[in-house]
This record gives C-alpha cells, sequence and structure tokens, in this order.
C-alpha cells in the first residue's frame, strides 16, 4: 500500500515567502500549531489515502487523460482562514484567488475520473488552499488566532503548469513527499 495524494507544487519562491511568515506566526503561538514545512507545502487537489501498489499505473493514466483537457492557468495566494471555522480552528491556511473555475474543473475532472477507479471523492466541497498547520489546541491559540487572521498574506500569481501524483511517508519527523508522477497540463477539447 502506498498513501497517495495529487497536488500542484508551489514555486519555491513563494514557499520561501510562506516560510517567513510562518517564522513571524510561529514564534507568537509557542509549540501549538504542527507547521508544514516550506518543502512540503502544496494545493491538494484530491487526497487518494491508501492506494495498492499495482493500482498507481491506473490512477497515472486517468490523471495523463485528464490533464490532456486542460490549460495552464493562474492563482494568486490571498488571505489566511482556518477550518472548519474561527471557533474551532483545527487547519490554519492561505487562500488562492485566480482562475478558480479552471482549478475546481481540475480537481472535479479528477474525482470523477478516479471515483471510476474506486476512489470516492470526499464528502465535502473542494476549497482551494494552502495548508499551513494543524492547531494542536484550539483554545491555547484564541489570542493569536486574530492576528493571524488580519495580518493576511499576499503573494504574486504563479502559473500552474503541471499537478503532481505524491507518495506519502508518515515519519517521527513528520510527513516525506516523493513525486511518483507529473502531468504537464495541455490544451485539448476541454481547454
Amino acid at each position: 500500500m502506498v498513501r497517495a495524494f495529487l497536488a500542484i507544487d508551489l514555486p519555491d519562491e513563494l514557499s520561501e515567502g510562506i516560510g517567513k511568515a510562518v517564522s513571524s506566526w510561529r514564534r507568537t503561538q509557542k509549540g501549538r500549531i504542527s507547521w508544514i514545512p516550506p518543502e512540503n507545502l502544496h494545493v491538494t487537489l484530491l487526497f487518494l489515502g491508501d492506494v495498492l501498489k499495482e493500482d498507481l499505473h491506473r490512477i497515472a493514466a486517468a490523471c495523463r487523460a485528464v490533464a490532456y483537457g486542460i490549460s495552464p492557468f493562474m492563482l494568486e495566494p490571498k488571505g489566511t482562514g482556518v477550518f472548519p471555522h474561527a471557533t474551532r480552528p483545527r487547519v490554519l491556511w492561505i487562500g488562492l484567488s485566480g482562475d478558480i473555475p479552471r482549478l475546481s474543473r481540475l480537481h472535479d475532472r479528477l474525482e470523477s475520473a478516479l471515483s471510476v477507479l474506486g476512489h470516492p471523492g470526499e464528502n465535502r466541497d473542494f476549497a482551494p488552499h494552502i495548508t499551513l498547520g494543524r492547531v494542536r489546541s484550539p483554545l491555547a491559540i484564541a489570542k493569536i488566532l486574530p492576528t493571524f487572521l488580519a495580518d493576511g498574506f499576499s503573494a504574486q500569481a504563479f502559473p500552474v503548469r503541471e499537478f503532481v501524483l505524491y507518495r506519502s511517508d508518515l515519519g517521527p519527523r513528520g510527513a516525506v513527499y516523493t513525486p511518483i508522477e507529473r502531468f504537464p497540463l495541455t490544451p485539448g477539447e476541454g481547454g
């Protein structure tokens, strides 16, 4: 079994910029949040969970077919927020603007193609974001949460030219993400 997910990588400059912002927020929260290392930041398209190794080639074939029908597009990191909501924050994130309709179309097509292979979609709406960290104690960060939400975050828009099938291995120092295959976006009939 392989723990897998589909994601959009961030440009190095953006990951570094987010890392600097996280360093500032980290100083104020004293270990109450498990922050994602800059090298692991990404936009999750679909979390597949545990997948049989022999199914990876079928997943990759479906992803190649979906990538063919989507043109490259732009996304812009903008704003901060929490899931599920500010009274019970569990995940801190940076939002996205830009060509969200094309991003949603990519997500929906991947979800549809992979459901045929037995990978059910999530039971919630797609909410594009960049996960920054997971809250260990929601009550303990109540004092800094207004500052985090008010500070926001913005960065230059970046092009999305591909998405990646990743393997995720959990270890004592956190997750290690290994790319299995990259799927270049190529205009096709669905553009």
